[in-house]
C-alpha cells in the first residue's frame, strides 16, 4: 500500500506559508494541493458554490442502523483525468461527534477541487472496535464505487482524521487488512489510501 506523506509545507502552520490574510481554512487547502487537485477557482462571486449531498446512506447491512455520509462536490467542469476524491473522519473520542462537523471543510474542499466526503459513524461505549474501522472501510468503498459519477479518480483517494477520528483514520489506513465478506457492501471495491492526512492524533 502506497501511504503518501503530506510534506511540511503542508504543515499546521500552513497560514504562515501561504502569506498575510490566509483563510482559517488554509492548511487544509494546502493539503488539498498535495492531493493533487490543482489550482482552484478563486473565492469570488462568480465561482459556483460546491454542490453538497446529505444524509447519504453509504454501508446498507442488515442489523445495523444506518450510516450516512455527507458529500461536497466541486462547482466547476472536472479537469482531464478527474478529480481527487478525500473521505473525513470526524473526533470525538470515540464516543460523539458527527459527520456535520466537517460541514464546513468538505465544502471548502470542494472549492480546491476535490470530491470530498464526512462520514458518520458507529460510536462507543455502544459499539466496539472494530466497528468503526469496519464504517470507515465500507465508506472508502463506496466511494471507490461511485466515484465516475463525480468524475471522481478512485486511485486517488485520501483519508483525513481529526482528533479520535485522526487515530482511527490511522489504524484503517496503516494496520493490516481481513478482506471484506464477500456479501459485505461494495465488496469488491479496493479499501486503501494513497494518501493520509492525521491532525491532532495522539
Amino acid at each position: 500500500m502506497g501511504v503518501h506523506r503530506i510534506q511540511s509545507a503542508c504543515h499546521s502552520d500552513g497560514p504562515a506559508r501561504l502569506g498575510p490574510g490566509a483563510a482559517p481554512w488554509a492548511p487544509w487547502r494546502c493539503w488539498g494541493r498535495c492531493l493533487g487537485a490543482g489550482r482552484p477557482a478563486q473565492a469570488d462571486a462568480a465561482t459556483p458554490e460546491p454542490r453538497v449531498q446529505e444524509r447519504l446512506e453509504y454501508c446498507p447491512r442488515a442489523g445495523v442502523e444506518p450510516l450516512h455520509l455527507d458529500l461536497a462536490l466541486p462547482g466547476t467542469p472536472a479537469p482531464p483525468g478527474g478529480r481527487p476524491m478525500i473521505l473525513l473522519v470526524h473526533g470525538g473520542g470515540w464516543v460523539a461527534g458527527s459527520r456535520q462537523d466537517y460541514a464546513p471543510l468538505i465544502r471548502s474542499l470542494a472549492r480546491w477541487g476535490l470530491v470530498a466526503a464526512s462520514l458518520d459513524y458507529r460510536l462507543a461505549p455502544q459499539a466496539h472496535w472494530p466497528a468503526q474501522g469496519e464504517d470507515i472501510r465500507c465508506a472508502l468503498r463506496w466511494m471507490r464505487h461511485h466515484a465516475a459519477q463525480w468524475s471522481g479518480r478512485g486511485h486517488r483517494l485520501a483519508l483525513l482524521g481529526g482528533s479520535a477520528g485522526a487515530h482511527l483514520a490511522a489504524l484503517v489506513a496503516l494496520q493490516p487488512r481481513t478482506p471484506p465478506s464477500a456479501d459485505a457492501p461494495w465488496a469488491g471495491e479496493d479499501e486503501s489510501v494513497q494518501a493520509l492526512i492525521l491532525h491532532g492524533g495522539r
